[in-house]
């Protein structure tokens, strides 16, 4: 089974430090739909605003090829 590839934007730059993430599927299959779940550890990333970006399995034949949310790490 292919998995979902995740990237990480820093204020719109592309985030090369290391980082903790990952993703799951959870099948509803009464719904007839794949829902995703993304995870980032933020404790050792540096205050910004980030976008975690999601390319689903099979992107090229979905209609919805990824999924992406914003967050905030605010400093201590």
């Amino acid at each position: 089974m292919a998995h979902m590839q995740l990237a990480l934007q820093r204020d719109g730059e592309w985030y090369t430090g290391a980082v903790s993430a990952g993703g799951q599927p959870y099948p509803d299959r009464s719904a007839r739909v794949i829902r995703y779940v993304a995870w980032v550890d933020t404790e050792k990333l540096p205050p910004g605003h980030y976008t975690i970006l999601a390319v689903l399995p099979n992107y090229q034949v979905r209609d919805v090829p990824d999924l992406s949310a914003d967050f905030e790490v605010l400093a201590p």
